[in-house]
C-alpha cells in the first residue's frame, strides 16, 4: 500500500482540480483519451517533482483519487467533510451549503 501524507493528498486534490477538464474530458474521442493520458502524466510529473523522495506512478495517483472520490460520497465520512471543506476553501464556495462540515 502506498502512503500519502495529508500534504500529498491536498496537492493531489489541487492538481486534479486545476487539470479537471483535461483529466475528465466530456468527449469520448480518441484525441480526448490522449489528452487525458497526457494530463495524468503531467500531473504525476509535477507531483513527483514536488515530492521527490516519495515518487508515485500515474496508477497510484489515479487509485488515490478514486479512493478520495469514494470516501467523499460516503454519507458520514470524515474524509467527505475534509474533501468538501478543502474544495470549498480553494474555490471560494460557501461552506453554508454543506452542513456536514
Amino acid at each position: 500500500m502506498t502512503h500519502f501524507t495529508e500534504g500529498m493528498t491536498k496537492t493531489l486534490i489541487q492538481l486534479v482540480k486545476d487539470k479537471e477538464e483535461s483529466l475528465f474530458p466530456k468527449s469520448r474521442k480518441f484525441s480526448s483519451a490522449e489528452t487525458q493520458k497526457k494530463a495524468w502524466n503531467d500531473l504525476a510529473e509535477y507531483f513527483n517533482k514536488t515530492y521527490p523522495k516519495n515518487q508515485k506512478s500515474v496508477e497510484q495517483l489515479k487509485h488515490k483519487w478514486n479512493n478520495l472520490k469514494m470516501a467523499a460520497k460516503s454519507e458520514n465520512g470524515e474524509i467527505r467533510k475534509y474533501f468538501l471543506k478543502f474544495l470549498c476553501e480553494k474555490s471560494k464556495l460557501s461552506l453554508e451549503k454543506y452542513p456536514l462540515i
